[in-house]
């Protein structure tokens, strides 16, 4: 059966391909034909009736239909999960419209000081708009008075939108989560009322949940780390801030916060350590000598253990995969089946693909399973009768810490756009004090708030008194802790010089392989800059930020930034997404700027010069370099022009904007800004022809007040890229600035429906490319 469930993974994780207008019909008739395949083909072939070779091609034919009906089956079982994923959409016509809905709280408050965010699931009734029992997401912003608890009925005033986010090349994938979580629609409340408080069935918890989380709050402002604890106890990670964050990414640990495998098993195994201790201590009051009841009785209960903790994070969906593969274990030992490691591991993967069809869009799915196949493969490897002595073990480990490091490191680029070179480390050290310690501490602090809170308070306390003492190391460590992407084939390179000399090999061979992989080193490092700067095509990335603007010119590693994107009250995009951009792509910004000080266009302007000390400013403010007119200067090849602000009248900050204009190869792109119809004006009075572009970056966002019919007759543009956000409240791109924009024929590309949009100059001719339609073209990415 090995086949059929290495096809039934293969298929099952093609379903980013499939798409779910796809029939179904095909594949059961394939699945069936192939079926009958093999059943024609046991029957005609007695094993006894041929020699040792027929049976050999025999069996090998037997598993390529077993793994071909395995893939169909996977396929099938992804089509109709992603049918069921897109069953229901927000009708149309009740886009942001105001709508009156019973709700009843699913999850407990996220308050960052400015709004409220919660998920909530509608219960409709006769007078609903909404006759479906969807789960939403809304935020609620100036709320006064008691916050909403879980489990409770309210009756709000909402304006719901398609869970759409936006999407780039990279930063996190928002609309994907939002599925995975089954988040039906996004919006806000504008006003809300209770109707019924939590009671009965379910409520019962999460009220235990809500209890909990109320008593951590009390305590926030005495426990320093409250923000762990908390995350440790209930996987409630919205008090640890982005900072916080950053400082568990770069030092690897970042993984000890999410409760998971790791965290479940602790307590799995702890609870069964006890537990059959304390059953086997009261098993002496029997005279029987033999006590078969003991070990599955200590199994389930610390089974049950594990649920509790599961419960306690609400039955995350990282928290049900562990506990998934939990029971699996569970099942196996009492059941007394055996099987390889490695099969486990593929059937436990298979289970929690059919159990949670989209669990590949989680990158924990990736990261767990890689780590746990490469730690079977390395005990597979290690010797039977290993060294006596704890400097022996502490060794293994630390080589196991080492191979982690090195097979996660491909994973790290794509997700945290970087690697944490000393994960190794920084493992050793956190891994035993998170599970032996701190987790302990939380766990028992849990039980104990309802019985003896003054105890849990001092459990707590100390709990936070150890995460002080290791953060202070991981803080010390973090400076030399993280190389980006542009850094990561480096690192992996001296990794592996590292690894190679640990290889059970004679010490010839390993000199041998390490000065080869130096030597890769060494040449990657010289000329792969070299390379890059003689690289003759140039980029246009208008990035998707939402309301905003961010637009990146590429040329030769080097880029030339006009805005920085919004920012909002708690966050901007610059650490999120502009700087692991610049990373992702090996990037060097040489120029920022600012075409006016509006939220929108320069949110992440501060966390971008503080990254890049030695990039050069310009704006229209007074506070860096001069946006001044007529100002030219040559960048990687182009020539750049500022066409405006003149200096002479002024018509508010848009139309005072910094007007770019970029030259290359014979190319021209208009940068103009949120210039409005009297700037337009002054550019045609003062340009005249030499206003004709190739691009043009739709001067701001496409509002009803810009983009007039004398301005695009002298642009004339090809390409016209609009910066939006989806359903914005500013009802941007404007139908009427669509309709002058469609006029000039131009290929009109908005981030709005595209997502990140970038054009590559090369060989004479403009290509598009979009991140819904080239970088991402997955169904769970698209606009429905």
């Amino acid at each position: 059966m090995d086949g059929w469930f290495l096809g039934a993974l293969l298929g099952t994780l093609l379903s980013p391909w499939l798409p779910p207008s796809w029939p179904l019909w095909p594949f059961v008739g394939l699945t069936l034909g192939v079926g009958f395949l093999l059943y024609l083909m046991t029957r005609r072939s007695p094993c006894g009736e041929r020699n040792s070779t027929d049976s050999h091609l025999s069996m090998i034919r037997r598993i390529v239909l077993l793994f071909c009906i395995g893939v169909l089956c996977g396929m099938q079982w992804s089509l109709i999960n992603a049918k069921v994923a897109l069953s229901w959409n927000l009708p149309e016509h009740l886009h942001r419209q105001s709508l009156a809905l019973p709700m009843r709280i699913d999850s407990i408050v996220d308050d960052n000081g400015f709004r409220w965010r919660f998920d909530a699931r509608l219960e409709p009734n006769e007078a609903s708009a909404i006759q479906q029992p969807i789960k939403v997401r809304l935020q609620w912003y100036g709320a006064e008075g008691e916050r909403p608890q879980l489990g409770e009925l309210w009756l709000a005033e909402v304006r719901l939108r398609p869970p759409v986010s936006q999407l780039n090349q990279v930063g996190f994938n928002y609309q994907a989560a939002l599925l995975r979580q089954g988040i039906k629609a996004t919006g806000y409340i504008t006003t809300a009322e209770l109707i019924e408080p939590a009671r009965g069935g379910r409520a019962n918890f999460s009220q235990f949940r809500q209890y909990l989380y109320n008593q951590y709050s009390a305590r926030r402002t005495d426990l320093i780390h409250g923000d762990i604890l908390l995350a440790l106890s209930m996987a409630e990670r919205g008090w640890i801030s982005r900072e916080d964050w950053t400082l568990l990414q770069h030092t690897g640990v970042a993984h000890l916060m999410a409760i998971s495998g790791l965290h479940l098993s602790m307590v799995f195994a702890t609870s069964f350590v006890v537990l059959r201790w304390l059953l086997s201590w009261l098993s002496r009051l029997w005279t029987a000598p033999r006590r078969p009841f003991i070990l599955p009785v200590a199994w389930l209960a610390a089974w049950c253990c594990a649920c509790f903790y599961a419960a306690l994070a609400g039955f995350s969906v990282a928290t049900l995969r562990a506990l998934l593969l939990i029971s699996l274990f569970l099942l196996m030992r009492i059941s007394g089946l055996h099987s390889t490691p490695i099969r486990t591991l593929l059937r436990a993967v298979v289970l929690v693909l059919v159990f949670d069809p989209l669990a590949f869009l989680d990158p924990g799915f990736w990261l767990s399973c890689v780590a746990v196949f490469s730690i079977f493969v390395w005990l597979w490897r290690l010797p039977t009768q290993p060294r006596p002595g704890w400097i022996s073990h502490l060794h293994q480990l630390w080589r196991l810490e080492v191979m982690l490091t090195l097979v996660l490191v491909p994973l790290s680029v794509i997700y945290f756009a970087g690697v944490s070179v000393i994960a190794p480390l920084t493992n050793l050290l956190a891994v035993p004090v998170f599970s032996l310690v701190v987790l302990p501490l939380a766990l028992i602090s849990v039980v104990l708030l309802p019985l003896h809170p003054v105890l849990a308070s001092a459990l707590l306390h100390t709990a936070d008194t150890v995460l002080q003492w290791l953060w202070g190391l991981l803080t010390w460590l973090q400076p030399w802790s993280f190389l980006p992407t542009m850094n990561a084939a480096g690192a992996l390179m001296a990794l592996l010089i590292v690894l190679v000399f640990y290889l059970p090999v004679s010490l010839r061979h390993r000199c041998s392989a390490g000065a080869a992989i130096l030597m890769s080193v060494v040449l990657l490092l010289v000329v792969q800059p070299t390379l890059r700067s003689q690289d003759p095509r140039l980029w246009l990335h208008m990035l998707d930020v939402g309301q905003g603007s961010a637009l990146v010119v590429e040329r030769g590693g080097r880029a030339l930034m006009i805005d920085s994107g919004p920012a909002y009250q708690d966050f901007n995009l610059a650490g999120s997404l502009l700087i692991p951009f610049l990373q992702a792509r090996e990037l060097r910004p040489d120029v920022l700027v600012l075409t006016h000080p509006h939220w929108d266009h320069i949110g992440g302007a501060a966390e971008l010069i503080h990254h890049y000390p030695a990039m050069s400013v310009i704006d229209t403010n007074g506070d860096y370099l001069p946006c001044t007119w007529g100002m030219p200067w040559h960048w990687q090849g182009a020539q750049v022009h500022i066409l405006a602000p003149t200096g002479h009248a002024f018509y508010g900050v848009n139309n005072h904007s910094c007007v770019v204009q970029l030259r290359y190869q014979g190319q021209v792109v208009l940068l103009p800004g949120d210039i409005e119809r009297l700037g337009e004006f002054r550019l045609v009075r003062s340009y005249g022809d030499r206003l004709r572009s190739d691009v043009l970056l739709v001067p701001h966002h496409g509002s009803r007040t810009s983009s007039h019919r004398y301005f695009l007759q002298r642009v004339q543009p090809r390409w016209a890229l609009i910066s939006s956000g989806y359903l914005n409240r500013f009802n941007q791109p404007h139908a009427e600035s669509l309709q002058r924009l469609a006029e000039t024929e131009a290929r009109i590309l908005n981030t709005a429906n595209e997502g990140q949009v970038s054009l590559l100059w090369y060989r004479g001719a403009w290509h598009p490319m979009t991140a819904r339609g080239y970088f991402s073209p997955y169904w769970f990415n698209q606009i429905r």
